[in-house]
């Protein structure tokens, strides 16, 4: 089936395939374009790793609904396992208490909402509400004031006491 596509259909398919920059859908406008020049199905399918049921889907789709039902798809993604007001809370107790593992939080939610989240689904979930994980790392403790003030009263001293031996190391 070559040359189902008139000159303007055509120009308009180049046109988006120039624009899009989603490689699913750029492929999709490719199998169009391909099919359009003679290409059989099979041989599309082998150079782009598609299926031959995928090629014909598009030209399908293509041939109902144009390049907007080619390029769309109506996929919502899984439902939120905490409500919104739950994820707001949740947020909110991240932002006044520190975890060192996705694990903790993990047992937080479970202890608090009895929702049970797998560990990279609440890593999906904790990157969604724009959280970070940032490995601990060692801060140097507070000097003491005293103990500082005491150290360079006995630096000065030694100091006065030999003017002439003045190097402190």
């Amino acid at each position: 089936m070559s040359k189902f596509l008139s000159r303007q259909e055509r120009l308009a398919l180049e046109q988006e395939l120039a624009l899009e920059r989603n490689a699913r859908y750029s492929d999709r406008i490719k199998c169009i374009l391909l099919l359009d020049s003679g290409k059989s199905a099979e041989s599309i399918a082998e150079y782009l790793f598609l299926s031959r049921n995928s090629i014909t889907n598009y030209q399908k789709r293509y041939q109902e609904g144009g390049i907007e039902d080619l390029v769309s798809d109506d996929y919502q993604g899984k439902e939120f396992r905490l409500s919104e007001t739950q994820r707001r809370e949740l947020a909110q107790h991240l932002e006044e208490n520190l975890y060192q593992t996705v694990a903790s939080i993990r047992d937080q939610i479970l202890g608090t909402y009895k929702v049970e989240y797998s560990l990279s689904g609440l890593r999906h979930l904790l990157r969604r509400l724009e959280f970070v994980y940032k490995k601990p790392k060692a801060v140097p403790g507070q000097a003491e004031q005293a103990a500082q003030a005491e150290f360079l009263r006995m630096i000065e001293a030694k100091l006065a006491a030999n003017p002439e031996k003045s190097a402190v190391y």
